[in-house]
Formats: C-alpha cells, sequence, structure tokens
C-alpha cells in the first residue's frame, strides 16, 4: 500500500521537491521514510546562510519582520504549536482592567469609571468577577456621580 504524496518540501531549502509516490510506505499505519536525505536533523539547519524567502509561509513573514533570530526562536521553541496573539485592542483592556482592579478600593468606583472610560458598573462587574466582591462593594454614592 502507498501513501498518496506526490510533492514535499525540501528541508533545506523548503522549496518543493516532486518524489515518486513510492519514497513512503505504510509501517503501523504511519509512513515512514524509505530514502536516508528525509530524515534531516534541524540542527542541520545552517541559519546563518538562510534567507527570509528561503522560509515557509508564516515563517517567512516573520523572518522578514523581525529577523532570523526570531524566526529560529519560533521553530526552536514553539514549532508545532498553534500560538494565539492578541489584538493591541485586547491588550490594553487587559492592561486597563488591571490597574482597575489594582486601583479599586470601595469608594472610587466613579472616579475610576471616568478616568478609565467604563461605566460604575462595569467597574463592579469586573471587581466582582476577580474576588473583589461582597463587603468591598457597594452602591454608588452621590459622591461617585
Amino acid at each position: 500500500m502507498e501513501w498518496a504524496c506526490e510533492e514535499e518540501v525540501n528541508p533545506v531549502t523548503f522549496e518543493p521537491r516532486q518524489r515518486p509516490i513510492s519514497h513512503l510506505c505504510l509501517s503501523a499505519g504511519k509512513p515512514t521514510p524509505v530514502d536516508a536525505d528525509l530524515s534531516v536533523n534541524v540542527m542541520q539547519i545552517d541559519w546563518e546562510d538562510l534567507e527570509p524567502e528561503q522560509l515557509p509561509g508564516d515563517l517567512r513573514e516573520i523572518a522578514t519582520d523581525c529577523g532570523l533570530e526570531v524566526a529560529r526562536y519560533l521553530v526552536e521553541t514553539w514549532g508545532g504549536a498553534m500560538i494565539y496573539v492578541p489584538t493591541l485592542f485586547s491588550l490594553k483592556k487587559e492592561y486597563r482592567d488591571r490597574a482597575i482592579i489594582c486601583e479599586y478600593n470601595g469608594n472610587n468606583t466613579g472616579t475610576l469609571a471616568a478616568r478609565m472610560g467604563v461605566s460604575r458598573r462595569y467597574i463592579t462587574r469586573l471587581v466582582r468577577e476577580n474576588g473583589g466582591g461582597g463587603s468591598n462593594l457597594r452602591e454608588s454614592t452621590d459622591e461617585d456621580r
């Protein structure tokens, strides 16, 4: 039984390479390389001589925008992992919410709301959801309005 794979990528140059279908065989349900040149050790890649254009897809963009050292670090540290990169908006929101929680003292809901650009209800809910509920929370007073 043959593994249907007509095109593969050269692991050194990352360029497409045409190979006969018979270069892989099935062994215990998993593809096994027949040719020794297919088992390239990542440590054999000479990162010093690589150009960003030689890297595949997103890694090429990372190497172009951030440098080959960053691309290499990502491959060696996070290779194969799905990484979520948050938006700048969500980072700012997280930073703002942490600042609210740290500065909240139970008597400054209105002041924090005005300074942070959120509602008093948002602050009350945020503090409650993050363990500051109970006796720390109170109804807003005239001072807060």
